[in-house]
């Protein structure tokens, strides 16, 4: 580990200091603007016809004001996306069956990394070619992809410095093509990059293969410029050390962490998950 800045772990117990000045500055939030706005959201929530009725966690609601960086039309225009699409897809919003967590490895497809990099954000990794439909559903898988990016934001320094997603499309056949339609994809960009209050950093795709490229021609589509810019195709492994220290990445990614999956956190967070309501959780702390 660097003595030179301080790597904090994936898994925190508080906000240090240096991330609440971040919050400050980055996102435009001071301790009088968010006990401001939380009440304001809510407010319009209640005097909305979909929203109305929710008793959303305040905390929930700072998500959305938190990835809107403080605009509160914006964040309410994000809350309502989500509610909506919630409504409309409710069996994306569940976690798996408890036995099921971690038995097979398709239900070990998505994990995050032990440590944040410097700046605080948090890495995860998908391994798509893990999943095998014929054993896990696409439902459950982008149930499971999503269980880990929700219950990941109920921590504030993820809520402040944001995600960094590796994908590794290594043993991606033919046969996922058929979950490559216009509409999966859509649907797809629509909860996590459109709904889900998250602050995505960048994408980082390796192993990529020729259905790589035929699914991100057709996703590439339905995305913004801003979120464009920020997907990268790494042909050499190595690549990826320009974006990630060596030292938060798996051995397999050209880093040096033995046991990059974090299988008590997981199955904690599907039980979570599966407690989870339309009104939001709180906070970690």
């Amino acid at each position: 580990m660097s003595s030179e800045v301080q790597m904090y772990p994936f898994i925190m117990d508080h906000l240090p200091e240096e991330y609440c000045l971040v919050a400050q500055v980055q996102l435009k939030e001071t301790p009088e603007k968010r006990t401001k706005f939380i009440d304001e959201l809510a407010t319009m929530a209640k005097a909305n016809k979909i929203l109305s009725g929710i008793d959303f966690h305040p905390d929930f609601l700072l998500q959305f004001l938190r990835v809107s960086k403080f605009n509160i039309e914006v964040a309410f225009a994000r809350l309502y996306k989500f509610i909506y699409f919630r409504k409309k897809n409710p069996s994306f919003f569940k976690g798996v069956e408890d036995s099921k967590m971690n038995s097979s490895p398709s239900y070990r497809v998505v994990s995050p990394l032990p440590y944040r990099n410097p700046e605080g954000c948090a890495i995860s990794i998908i391994k798509l070619g893990q999943w095998d439909s014929n054993e896990m559903t696409y439902k459950e898988l982008i149930s499971i992809v999503y269980m880990v990016l929700q219950q990941a934001l109920r921590d504030p320094m993820t809520q402040i410095n944001g995600i960094k997603l590796i994908i590794d499309f290594e043993n991606v056949t033919y046969s996922y093509l058929k979950f490559c339609t216009p509409k999966h994809l859509y649907q797809i960009v629509q909860l996590f990059l459109e709904c889900s209050p998250s602050r995505f950093k960048q994408f980082h795709c390796v192993n990529g293969n020729m259905v790589m490229k035929m699914g991100w021609a057709v996703l590439q589509s339905f995305m913004s410029e801003k979120l464009k810019k920020r997907v990268f195709f790494h042909d050499q492994m190595h690549d990826l050390l320009c974006f990630i220290p060596k030292r938060n990445l798996p051995k397999e990614y050209g880093g040096v962490i033995e046991e990059p999956y974090l299988e008590e956190w997981l199955k904690e967070a599907n039980i979570q998950m599966n407690m989870c309501t339309i009104s939001g959780q709180p906070n970690f702390y």
